[in-house]
Order: structure tokens, then C-alpha cells, then sequence
């Protein structure tokens, strides 16, 4: 830490102490860039006898050397810390810098007020430097350094601190420029429980430094979701602490540095990135991390694993790789790739808020960075299944190294439809759920095996370098299709009933008539449906489809069924329908009616009709005399029009015999064939 240069070309601003009793011992800043050794950082929580303490003594640490900041200059309300920041920045444009001075990445997990001394203006010292911390800051980023700034911790106005007021978004033209302002994000209901007992000795629970308490206990009945980090270290659920109950002022500058009530906010940040209860590296030994969930370990030593502090240099880890893919990127292009890569996620209720004095707060982004060294830029995503055979699902995705897949069943204890778009943590076990890996399943797609329940699915994907994983993609079987589907008229409404078909949820009624294509007439819950269609030549062709998987997929993308059987029904009266109750007159029209009706549902069936044009002209029966066959024939006809509509066959009232007399059956028979 220090003034660091490392090999990716990320400075850091800032300053590494060393407590002795619990009192700064020392504070060492680097003198110039190179890399640390692994074995000679400096015991934070002790004297250690290997490294100076008295002010302007050097210490050699594999390529560094540090130097002891005097004491004086590290005093909190000594203005020569703000001189310290000035200098430090000015070092990396001077000839002393031997690392880079253009396209690199500066991150200051460190501020100041913007009222302060040396903080604001345009000056410069007798060498022709900048004095002011700002004007330090828009010399880097006039030379292509991207500068990378912590919003900072008051869950107040980010507008209010110096360099994060120097984002492009600032309403102050005056000041608005191209430093990246990071917020700090988290998780509302976290999907972890705590036991104390695995730690042992006086493990202490995150608890946001007793002022919020420790985090409410995971709910499985609630999403995990992203947000502003607010309400201190401790409290991650609706944050019902938003006002916190210390009232402070930035002018009173000790007593807003000291205050901690989560990220600040407005419209000064630019994105978000984690900044509550981290599982980060440590810098008390090799190999030691901060544990996200304690406040404190089995030792004592303190986590301190919250604060924008760390939202900063994750943002800057990002920039760095974007500058290592683009090396003629400038601030501005590093930030639109930044923003490009991030996520709309944070609940929009952590975003406005009000600040410690009771301000509204407005502004803010709702940009939560999701970029990585595997980037998932397409996941996998719920579907119905395949009529038939496999379902497959499949996800694109990237990396800074060559990626490799492995496909995992979400086993049958999760809870699909609450998760279904909510963060997953497949690693926990009860109560969020398990998974299990499926061999052999380590391509880019997976082809899910058919199923009569509803199964769910992620993808890991992993490079040399990190790993990311998909939400879960659900996989909804089709239901049984209905059945006995039939229409029935009465005047001009058509009502459609049917039986349930298996597992269907609701179901989609289709009509086809004459000309059109198969069109949605309507959706029930239950077992019919009416409605009163136009239709030429009065005949309607009905089916119905089941429908499921409503609490997993899109209202427009369900699983469906193969269609129902069809029938039909004819919304026209018929002109002439007065029939006697025996011996019954059969005028030309009767049966010219009949045969337009056949014609009708031939057409509605998208089927060549039954009859020639001249068939249906009163001229083709006037004047002749009605014979058996002309009954017989449309006996015939009738049913291939309704094999050509998908109905079954229907039965008739008796033929006339030749030289008998016509009944009144023998025509409302054909009449009832036609009608549904």
C-alpha cells in the first residue's frame, strides 16, 4: 500500500500504519514504484523490530523503499495530509516515477472535504505542480490516467468530498469531470447464517460497530437482492435505520470523517461495486483474509471489511483490465466500458434517500459493476420443454483466459419460482438448497433430459483466473393437451367447453375462419369460454391449448400443449327454416344453404370446398325434382368437410327412400351436421 505502483499499472493513494497499544506506531509512504515482498510487510497489531518508526527512516521491502512519515504530517487535522496526497499525485507525472505516467489507473480510497484548505482551485506551487488535491487529479487524468475514487462512508452526498465530486455527472459544470466515483453496494437479505461457535475464542459478529445490530437472520420466503450500502456495517435488511443518529456536518470536518452510516450517494457517484461485510485479503499475513462476517476475529483482531474504501480499488481492478485489452483507452472510454458492464440491479429504494441531516439525496445510478475475468454475457434461460426429446439451453460467455463450462441440477428442496431471478448461491446447502454437477456436461450448451416435473439448471464457468456463475434456467414440462373439445350456438354466441388437460394452469382458445390464420380468440381458467365471432359464411373453427409454467417464464413464452381436438360452429340462421312435423316441402334454397354452409367450413379448415360456383346458384335445383341422392350427396359432403375441420364423422335422421316422403328429420339432420 503507500504510494504503489504495482505491474498492472494501479496506483494506490494512501498509507500504511502500524498500531502499537493501540496508537499509530508509524505510517510509511512508498518512494517509488515497484513491488512488495511477500515476506516483509510490517505487524499491524504489534511492534515489530524489522521496521523503523522514527520519521524519515527507510525501509528496503523487495523493489520499494518506504519511508516514515513524520509524525506531524500525519496528525488527521494537519492540512500537510492533503499535502501528502498532492505530492504523492504529483510524483506520478515527475521524472522520479519510473513506471507508467499515461494509460494506468490511479484509485484514492481516500479524501477530502471540499471546503478544506488545498483541496479546491487552480494553483500551482513555485515548480510549476498543482497545490490542490483537484488540480493534482485533473493533471492525471489530462495525461490518460483514469482515476478511480471511493464515494466514501457518510450516507450522505458524495458531491460533498474531494476527488469523488470530479465525476462527469457533478451539476456544477465548474467541477464535473472524468473521475470514476464509486459507491458501495450490498445485499439485502443475505444468504448466509452465522455460528459463532465455528470460530471459537471471542469472535464477534458484524454489527456495524454496535450502532445497527448484527444482520437480520436469511429468509428464504424473500429475494436476495442488490442495494445501496446504508445503515452501517451491520444491517443489511430494508434498512429501516436510514437516518442515522449521530447529525453531522461537513464542515465539522473531524466529526464527519469519524462518522459511518454507509455509502454515500447523489448524482457525483458514477456505479457501484461491493462495499459491505467483503471476504477480502488482509494485510496482517500471507495468505490472510477478512472474514465478511465478523466485526471481529477468535483473536480480537478487528475484520473491517465494509466501506467504499474497497469499492474503489475493485472498480480500479476492472480498469485496469479494460486498459490491459485497451491501451489507448482514455478516462472517459474506461468509464464506458465500466458502465457498459454493469448491472440494473440495486433496488431502487436504497438509491434516494435522505443524508444525516435529513437532505434528500437524488441521483444516484442504479449501475452495479458486473464485469469480471469471466464475464457471463448471455445465461441461460427458463423455457418450456421440447414437444419432444431434450430441451436445450445454453450460455455465451468470455474471459480474460480461456473459459470451460460445468452444468449443475438445482435439486428438488429449491425453491425455483421465488429464485428464478434473484442472486444464487449454489455453494450453500439448507436451507437455500443444493445442486448436483452433471457429468459429462461441460460445453457451452446442455441439453436437458425430458422430464414430467419441472427440473432447473445452472452453469459455472471458469478461466485460470476466476469463475461466475448463472442464475438458475428452469425447464417447464409441456401439459397434457385438452380433450373433448365442443361448441355449441346459441343466436350469435359460440360457447367452447372442453376437459382439463394434465398439469395446465390456464388455456388459450384459438379460432380459425374463412381466410385468416389460427388466431387467439381468448384465455379461461376454467373449462369454457364464450364469445360472439364474426365470421363470413357464418362457420368458426374452435381448438384449445393448455398453458403452464406461469410462476417461471413469461406470460407470452408458457409452456403449451399440442392443440385440442377441433370443432366447429356456425353462427348464421338459416333463411328458410320452417319445417312441417311429417311430409315437409324442400325448396332449392334449403339445400343450397346447406352446401354454402359446407363450402364455409371448408374454407375455415383452409381445404378446397365441396362445391363448384354453379352448384350453389338456385338455378343448378329450381324446377327439379328432389331426389334421394341429392341427400345422400350431402350426407357425403357434410363429413368431408368436418374430416377436413378435424371433427369426427356425424350420424344422420334417416335417408328419404325413393318415391317416399320427406320428414322434417331428413333435413334438420343435415342442418344439425353443419351447425357444430
Amino acid at each position: 500500500r503507500g504510494l504503489l505502483p504495482t505491474y498492472s499499472g494501479v496506483h494506490e493513494t494512501g498509507s500504511t500504519p502500524v498500531y502499537t497499544n493501540g496508537q499509530i506506531a508509524a505510517v510509511y509512504r512508498a518512494t517509488n514504484s515497484g513491488t512488495t515482498s511477500t515476506t516483509e510487510t510490517p505487524a499491524l497489531t504489534q511492534p515489530d523490530p524489522n521496521w523503523p518508526t522514527d520519521d524519515n527512516q527507510t525501509k528496503q521491502d523487495g523493489g520499494v523503499l518506504w519511508q516514515v512519515i513524520p509524525a506531524a504530517d500525519v496528525r488527521r487535522d494537519n492540512v500537510q495530509t492533503t499535502q501528502n496526497l498532492i505530492d504523492g499525485l504529483n510524483w506520478i507525472l515527475s521524472a522520479s516515477n519510473t513506471g507508467p505516467k499515461s494509460n494506468a489507473v490511479v484509485t484514492m480510497s481516500t479524501w477530502r472535504v471540499a471546503t478544506q484548505p488545498q483541496v479546491s482551485g487552480h494553483t500551482y506551487d513555485s515548480s510549476g505542480n498543482p497545490a490542490t488535491l483537484e488540480e493534482a487529479v485533473r493533471a492525471l487524468l489530462a495525461h490518460n490516467i483514469t482515476v478511480i475514487a471511493s464515494a466514501n462512508n457518510q450516507n450522505g452526498n458524495a458531491c460533498d468530498t474531494s476527488p469523488a465530486r470530479l465525476s462527469i455527472n457533478n451539476p456544477d459544470p465548474t467541477v464535473a469531470n472524468d473521475v470514476i466515483t464509486a459507491g458501495g453496494s450490498m445485499l439485502i437479505n443475505r444468504p448466509w447464517t452465522i455460528d459463532l461457535s465455528e470460530f471459537g475464542g471471542s469472535a464477534q459478529e458484524a454489527d456495524g460497530g454496535g450502532l445497527y445490530g448484527v444482520q437480520p437472520v436469511y429468509d428464504r420466503t424473500k429475494a436476495v437482492r442488490d442495494a445501496r450500502w446504508i445503515c452501517g456495517a451491520g444491517d443489511s435488511d430494508t434498512c429501516s435505520n436510514n437516518t442515522p443518529t449521530a447529525t453531522i456536518n461537513p464542515a465539522n470536518v473531524n466529526g464527519y470523517i469519524g462518522f459511518t452510516g454507509g455509502s454515500n450517494a447523489g448524482r457525483c457517484v458514477t456505479l457501484f461495486a461491493p462495499a459491505k461485510d467483503l471476504f477480502v485479503a488482509s494485510l496482517g499475513a500471507a495468505n490472510s483474509y477478512r472474514d465478511g462476517r465478523l466485526r471481529s476475529d477468535a483473536n480480537g483482531v478487528p475484520m473491517l471489511a465494509s466501506g467504499t474504501s474497497f469499492s474503489a480499488p475493485i472498480v480500479a481492478g476492472f480498469a485496469a483490465r479494460i486498459l490491459q485489452n485497451n491501451p489507448t483507452y482514455s478516462p472517459s472510454q474506461v468509464r464506458a466500458a465500466l458502465l457498459a458492464n454493469s448491472a440494473s440491479t440495486l433496488d431502487p429504494v436504497t438509491l434516494d434517500t435522505y443524508d444525516y441531516n435529513g437532505n434528500r439525496i437524488t441521483g444516484a445510478p442504479n449501475k452495479l459493476l458486473d464485469l469480471g475475468d469471466v464475464n457471463i454475457t448471455s445465461p441461460p434461460v427458463s423455457t418450456p420443454a421440447a414437444q419432444s426429446g431434450t430441451t436445450q439451453l445454453s450460455v455465451q460467455a468470455s474471459g480474460t483466459t480461456t473459459v470451460s463450462f460445468q452444468w449443475y441440477e438445482v435439486n428438488s428442496d429449491f425453491d425455483y419460482a421465488t429464485y428464478k431471478n434473484g442472486a444464487f448461491f449454489p455453494s450453500q446447502a439448507t436451507p437455500l438448497g443444493s445442486s448436483t454437477q452433471i457429468a459429462g456436461a461441460t460445453s457451452s450448451a446442455y441439453n436437458a433430459p425430458a422430464a414430467t416435473s419441472t427440473k432447473a439448471y445452472w452453469v459455472r464457468v471458469t478461466n485460470s483466473c476466476g469463475t461466475a456463475d448463472s442464475d438458475i434456467a428452469v425447464v417447464v414440462p409441456q401439459p397434457g393437451a385438452p380433450s373433448n373439445v365442443v361448441t355449441s350456438t346459441s343466436g350469435t354466441t359460440v360457447t367452447v367447453s372442453w376437459s382439463a388437460g394434465v398439469n395446465a394452469e390456464k388455456y388459450e382458445i384459438q379460432r380459425k375462419i374463412a381466410g385468416q390464420p389460427w388466431t387467439v380468440a381468448g384465455n379461461a381458467s376454467t373449462l369454457s369460454f364464450n364469445e360472439a365471432p364474426s365470421a363470413p359464411g357464418g362457420m368458426v373453427v374452435y381448438r384449445v391449448i393448455s398453458l403452464a409454467g406461469a410462476a417461471y417464464l413469461p406470460s407470452d413464452n408458457l409452456a403449451r400443449s399440442l392443440p385440442s381436438n377441433s370443432d366447429f360452429a356456425n353462427v348464421l340462421s338459416y333463411t328458410y327454416d320452417q319445417l312441417a312435423t311429417q311430409a315437409t316441402p324442400v325448396r332449392a334454397q334449403h339445400l343450397i344453404e346447406l352446401r354454402q354452409a359446407v363450402n364455409a367450413l371448408c374454407e375455415a379448415a383452409d381445404s378446397t370446398d365441396e362445391y363448384v360456383a354453379s352448384d350453389l346458384q338456385l338455378s343448378a335445383l329450381q324446377g327439379n325434382t328432389i331426389r334421394a341422392s341429392d341427400f345422400t350427396d350431402l350426407m357425403q359432403r357434410i363429413n368431408n368437410a368436418r374430416a377436413k375441420a378435424g371433427v369426427g364423422t356425424a350420424s344422420f335422421g334417416g335417408t328419404p327412400a325413393i318415391g317416399a316422403v320427406i320428414q322434417a328429420q331428413h333435413l334438420q339432420s343435415l342442418r344439425d351436421a353443419i351447425q357444430h
